[in-house]
């Protein structure tokens, strides 16, 4: 499977056009951000916002969609997050409970823990439970190493690897994804860059290739056996403490029973901070 070429110079003209606008957009939202949200004032304690992320698949003309709410606690020690997700796919709805934190454990080191319950698991795994260890490492470099655990009805372990390095205002990052199955091994990988604009603003891509370049979050990316897919995403806050996140990507599916398969995903979320 291979993403054709007309698709690649598609792909590649959108991110060449949208690099110089969100790149001025996020300058722009810096230099003109509301006093209460300057580096120099108090930090709010909470956000909370809403989020939505649409999917259409070409050419069987299927589109998925999932709605969230979104609850995050800033603390001494780490931000608590609470999650609530609700998708709707093929005439199927389901509903995802989660709980994240990001508990600092010394100077350099930190990690992020989750877990999840779906009371219907028609779409999500039953159970959800995963976390990663961060650790700062010399020449401005960033390691981790995680472990993911979904309940399907055949459950699934995820192993997670990253290595990112600060260039500027730069982070690239590689991430690479190993599941055990009955069937194999199977690795996946991503490699991207973000851009930072201050303290809170960025915009950046990303490509991925495998079975799940991406967390695993629905029984459908069950079905993927490769993909390769081009993103990209920009977090930018607004006036009085409000941030919006945009998102999309694009790729080519090989799945169980369909092969080929053009994947179009674009998410947005607003966030106000309190």
């Amino acid at each position: 499977m291979r993403l054709s070429k007309r698709n690649l110079a598609v792909a590649a003209l959108l991110a060449a056009m949208l690099a110089p606008a969100i790149a001025l957009a996020a300058t722009t939202a810096a230099a003109d951000r509301d006093p209460e949200t300057k580096p120099d004032a108090e930090v709010p304690r909470w956000q909370a916002g809403v989020y939505y992320t649409y999917d259409h698949f070409t050419p069987d003309d299927v589109d998925w969609h999932e709605g969230q709410l979104y609850l995050k606690r800033r603390t001494p020690i780490g931000s608590v997050i609470g999650r609530f997700s609700h998708a709707w796919r093929y005439g199927t709805t389901d509903d995802l409970i989660e709980v994240e934190a990001y508990p600092k454990i010394r100077p350099g080191t930190y990690a992020w823990v989750s877990l999840g319950y779906s009371p219907g698991a028609d779409l999500y795994p039953r159970y959800r439970f995963g976390g990663d260890l961060y650790q700062s490492l010399p020449a401005s470099f960033e390691a981790s190493l995680g472990y993911r655990r979904l309940g399907f009805t055949s459950p699934v372990n995820i192993y997670v690897g990253s290595l990112g390095k600060y260039v500027g205002s730069w982070l690239v990052t590689g991430r690479v994804f190993v599941t055990p199955g009955g069937a194999g091994t199977s690795n996946s990988w991503s490699i991207g860059a973000r851009r930072y604009f201050g303290t809170a603003a960025y915009w950046g891509f990303r490509y991925g290739q495998g079975r799940s370049p991406e967390e695993i979050r629905t029984t459908s990316q069950l079905e993927v056996l490769n993909s390769r897919s081009v993103g990209g995403e920009l977090v930018l806050p607004l006036a009085r403490r409000w941030e919006i996140d945009v998102r999309a990507s694009y790729g080519r599916e090989d799945r169980i029973e369909r092969a080929d398969l053009d994947h179009a995903s674009v998410g947005v979320g607003l966030f106000r901070a309190f």
